[in-house]
């Protein structure tokens, strides 16, 4: 008997379809690689701006007691301030770390989230995790022009003044409740928005409409990754 493992679909697989995307499974997701070819989408990212589709990022809130948790669990000491990012290392793979609130984080990592999970349940602080991975869709926006983008679409100052790299929110971005990254790749200036999974077909329409103007097109998770190499 052939054993059957689920794939985990993002809340905007129609809209990929749709746009002819070469979808590929990864880490128990399908996901668009691509819609042209890497060369044109990086080539976008570098002078305009692109939209993608970053769904299968694993996805952990963490309560309570954050920085002694993260200590305990990560084998790194330090407080964070609330509204930084931080991105550390570890033998699953490098997680980052946005601090919320003085009582609250959000944590993304590539690796298997429930895995992550059960690391920050043992660290004995008095915390709790929940597993937001399902719960949570995930877009980046980067490029020159993406700056310009958001700020059609939200109240938040996300100019590099007020919201450097490795900053972080929690707000209305195209009337939902999100939280928003600055995440720059490779020099390119850039952000990522996570928000709740229903919205996933009207928050990529919304962003794809608010830039429109600005050259703002789908890129894959191919030319996204390359821009940190």
């Amino acid at each position: 008997m052939q054993d059957w493992n689920p794939v985990a679909l993002s809340a905007m697989q129609p809209r990929h379809l749709s746009l002819g995307a070469t979808l590929v499974e990864t880490d128990g997701w399908r996901m668009p690689a691509r819609y042209s070819t890497i060369e044109e989408e990086t080539k976008r990212l570098k002078t305009t701006g692109g939209i993608c589709d970053i769904s299968s990022r694993g996805k952990l809130t963490l309560h309570g007691e954050v920085d002694s948790q993260v200590s305990k669990a990560l084998g790194q000491s330090g407080s964070q301030a609330t509204g930084m990012v931080c991105k550390m290392s570890h033998a699953s793979g490098d997680i980052v770390v946005a601090r919320l609130a003085a009582d609250e984080a959000l944590l993304l990592t590539a690796a298997r989230s429930e895995d992550l999970a059960g690391l920050l349940e043992d660290g004995g602080a008095c915390s709790h995790t929940v597993d937001m991975t399902s719960v949570l869709a995930g877009l980046a926006i980067a490029g020159p022009n993406a700056q310009t983008v958001l700020a059609a679409l939200t109240e938040l100052d996300t100019s590099d003044m007020a919201f450097p790299d490795l900053s972080c929110a929690q707000g209305m971005i195209a009337e939902v409740r999100a939280t928003l990254l600055r995440a720059d790749r490779g020099g390119v200036p850039g952000y990522e928005l996570y928000f709740g999974r229903d919205y996933g077909e009207y928050m990529w329409d919304a962003v794809l409409e608010a830039g429109e103007h600005a050259g703002l097109a789908p890129v894959g998770t191919e030319a996204l990754a390359g821009l940190e190499l």
